[in-house]
């Protein structure tokens, strides 16, 4: 796997040592659609695309929950009890 240039698609396994998963897990990660995976034949795949998406998507709900949440009080005011997050106004 390593020193392999330009792969376009890896087995289960594979991908999942490359994200440091189980193979389990990155079936899970597929069963609910979190991952997209192609098929060839009876074989499936996560092309070099796919995992990069989701590694983008995993990074995008985690900028955004830093955005969030990076605030104690939410921009609220004090006409308000508290934000989505459960911030409260003091």
């Amino acid at each position: 796997m390593k020193g392999e240039p330009n792969r376009l698609a890896y087995t289960v396994l594979e991908a999942a040592e490359l994200l440091s998963l189980s193979r389990a897990q990155l079936y899970r990660l597929i069963d609910t659609g979190d991952l997209a995976s192609v098929t060839i034949g009876r074989s499936r795949r996560i092309t070099s695309g796919q995992l990069a998406a989701f590694v983008a998507r995993l990074e995008a709900r985690s900028s955004n929950r830093l955005l969030r949440t990076s605030s104690p009080f939410c921009g609220i005011n004090q006409n308000q009890r508290g934000c989505q997050h459960g911030h409260q106004s003091r």
